[in-house]
């Protein structure tokens, strides 16, 4: 027999979706802040203090539309509706609607257990809701054996002389009422100082600000008890975050294709705009979509806190900053949490910058906003619990393309705050440890022997130490690049297994057969593949070899143009699988430890290979040529058809630790530069762009 039976929910299931569901009262909060915005209101106004039997009460009033009777009792009364699913914008102002759930309004039993809901639209009369939310802890009773009490024109608290109008007096807010809800909120929790500051916070950051920095048409107050007074008020950004230090402003399309605007108020930073292709994977499109994102960025040190606020001191600047630092995420215009929250790194900003202090940017020295849309996000989808985005494709795509922007602006920073002078000498790491200069100096001046005997010898035990540093650097680096390269070794050892598996299958198959013709055939393909196959592996492995360091050591007699063939090979080619690496010049011998040359040349060419995959055209070429300059001198030149070194970076690209590339370390030119100061030589990015784009010459002198 079969019958047919529906779900009949328990009374306590209302708790599960909201009092349990919800983390904090902030949440909550936010919640029904987001209702009233839907409403198309103007103000919305919570009011919090303690009644007399030492509980809490919150009053929160808006100015929307408001309900009739019916409205409350088919809408507001039903549980994941179907309103907001079917019409996507509000009312009146086409607002794009925050919730759809149809569950926001439950928030209200995550602050208290008593709810009195009052509510007017216009020319209706008014209407009240009244729900004990503790009913439902019931275990014996079932959600349709709750009674909620809801009565029509027998309150008149909406008006110019009711408690909405009190509200108001106690929030400092002149408007007058003729229409929206009020949620009178009993037996909330006791809250602290730092409850009612951390509520403040989410407030202030909640819905995007527009482009002169105002908060819009929805504003939001608070009115607080008198030892909180200092944070009631009109909810908004100190005065000093809409004129930041540094910003980048940035539109990227579904494609990856960013247009990022660089400005500020430093006096050093120079507006800049900026074309690129900021998504460097070439078999999909970013999954997250088109998105917007302005980041606003301060130096917290003395010097930087003058640019910024002259009138405020340094500890109320990094106060006020740190109550909005954070990269927030805004849907349609209002904030999806726990994005910007205090202690929320979600891009991993600070673990970025702990090796690179002076490029990376921390947490608490900058203010984002990333602006998506419902519609034209589709896959960011929210959590259940109201607590930020699931992480999935989508999310990740979105993250990377944010600190790839981020990047952008580091770089632009870096340039303007390092200290050295504008002429960048090429020597490489260690050019300011040379003692030489200063003994040189006193000397001149006249220093006496027993000072010139003590620093020339402090000069001498530097030099040694800085030529066992270089020596320890050299090997780590080459062991970085070897670790680069596992993934290709990887890759292309199931590239040759992969056809060789093919041909064995199919020699089974034909010795199960029996035929002997068949297995005549199939073993001589099989031999041909293994041949084939082995000999694209051994020319990976001989291309690494040199990168293993078992060579490193006394310089050898090389032929050039086999090396830097051996180095275009042994470069990361999945950086940019479509380029074409050209290799010209010279055919002569030269004298040079090998794995010094392929380790520079290596990373010239993945240096290359990331550009190019990331903004070149569709005919990518990378050009490497050798030529002797000279008996004791040859000039190796790195070209592509790139976007080159962008523009104010020429300077700083060989500083240490200097980096546009979002997780780059920014020591690849730095420590290219060192193994030619090795050989008396010299890097140099060259004015002379062959291809359009960048080109590097690496001038090797000593034992060529």
């Amino acid at each position: 027999m079969t019958t047919v039976s529906p779900f009949r929910p328990r009374a306590r299931i209302v708790n599960t979706l909201g009092a349990e569901l919800i983390s904090s009262d902030r949440v909550a909060l936010v919640e029904l802040v987001k209702n009233a915005y839907d409403a198309d209101a103007t103000i919305c106004v919570i009011a919090y203090d303690r009644t007399v039997d030492g509980r809490g009460r919150l009053l929160v009033l808006d100015d929307g539309h408001g309900m009739t009777g019916e409205e409350l009792t088919n809408g507001w009364l039903e549980l994941a509706g179907t309103k907001k699913v079917r019409n996507r914008v509000s009312e009146s102002k086409q607002r794009r609607l925050l919730g759809e759930k149809g569950v926001g309004r439950l928030a209200a039993s995550r602050l208290g257990p008593d709810l009195l809901v009052t509510s007017k639209r216009v020319e209706s009369p008014e209407c009240q809701l009244l729900i004990d939310w503790e009913q439902f802890n019931d275990p014996d009773k079932f959600l349709d054996e709750i009674d909620v009490a809801v009565t029509v024109g027998e309150s008149s608290d909406i008006s110019s002389t009711g408690a909405a109008s009190q509200v108001l007096r106690l929030a400092d807010v002149t408007a007058v009422l003729e229409h929206g809800t009020l949620l009178d909120i009993g037996g909330t929790s006791l809250w602290a100082r730092e409850d009612v500051a951390e509520i403040r916070r989410a407030l202030q950051r909640l819905i995007a600000p527009v482009a002169d920095g105002t908060r819009g048409e929805f504003k939001i107050y608070l009115s607080m008890p008198t030892e909180f007074e200092d944070l009631s008020g009109e909810v908004g950004p100190p005065e000093f975050s809409n004129d930041p230090l540094y910003r980048a402003s940035a539109e990227i399309d579904k494609d990856g294709l960013a247009t990022v605007t660089l400005d500020g108020d430093h006096p050093r930073m120079k507006r800049r705009i900026l074309r690129e292709k900021i998504w460097e994977r070439q078999d999909r499109a970013p999954a997250c979509g088109p998105f917007a994102l302005e980041v606003r960025v301060w130096d917290r040190d003395k010097e930087g806190v003058t640019l910024a606020a002259p009138t405020l001191g340094v500890r109320d600047f990094r106060r006020q900053l740190d109550v909005m630092a954070g990269v927030s995420v805004y849907r349609d215009g209002f904030r999806v949490f726990p994005y910007g929250e205090r202690g929320d790194d979600w891009l991993g900003l600070d673990s970025r910058r702990v090796n690179q202090p002076s490029l990376r940017l921390s947490n608490n020295q900058l203010v984002g906003f990333v602006y998506l849309s419902d519609e034209k996000n589709p896959k960011l989808h929210d959590q259940s619990n109201r607590e930020g985005l699931i992480e999935n494709d989508a999310f990740l795509d979105l993250r990377t393309m944010v600190v790839t922007i981020l990047s952008e602006l580091e770089a632009a920073r870096r340039s303007i705050r390092r200290h050295e002078p504008t002429a960048k000498p090429t020597g490489g790491l260690f050019s300011e440890l040379d003692l030489k200069d200063l003994a040189d100096d006193l000397r001149s001046s006249g220093a006496g022997p027993q000072v010139l005997e003590a620093v020339e010898e402090k000069a001498e035990r530097v030099s040694n130490a800085v030529e066992v540093v270089k020596s320890t650097l050299s090997q780590f680096q080459l062991h970085a690049t070897l670790g680069q390269l596992v993934d290709r070794v990887v890759h292309e050892g199931r590239n040759a297994i992969g056809p060789l598996r093919n041909k064995l299958d199919m020699l089974k198959r034909a010795i199960s057969a029996d035929d002997v013709e068949l297995m005549t055939k199939r073993r001589d393909q099989l031999s041909d593949t293994v041949e084939r196959q082995t000999s694209l592996l051994a020319a990976l492995f001989d291309g690494l070899d040199p990168l293993s360091g078992r060579r490193r050591g006394r310089p050898a007699n090389v032929n050039a143009m086999h090396a830097l063939t051996e180095a275009a090979r042994a470069s990361d080619i999945q950086l940019c699988p479509s380029a074409n690496i050209v290799i010209v010049g010279d055919d002569s011998l030269v004298r040079w430890a090998e794995s010094d040359a392929m380790l520079a040349v290596v990373n010239l060419i993945n240096n290359s290979l990331y550009w190019l995959n990331r903004d070149g055209p569709a005919d990518k070429i990378v050009r490497v040529s050798f030529n002797r300059l000279s008996d004791r001198q040859v000039r190796i030149r790195v070209s592509d058809n790139g976007p080159g070194v962008g523009p104010g970076y020429e300077s700083h690209i060989f500083d240490p630790y200097f980096s546009r590339k979002p997780n780059g370390v920014g020591l690849g030119l730095a420590i290219v530069g060192s193994i030619a100061e090795a050989y008396g030589g010299s890097l140099t990015l060259s004015p002379d762009s062959e291809l359009g784009g960048a080109t590097f010459d690496l001038i090797l002198g000593r034992h060529v």
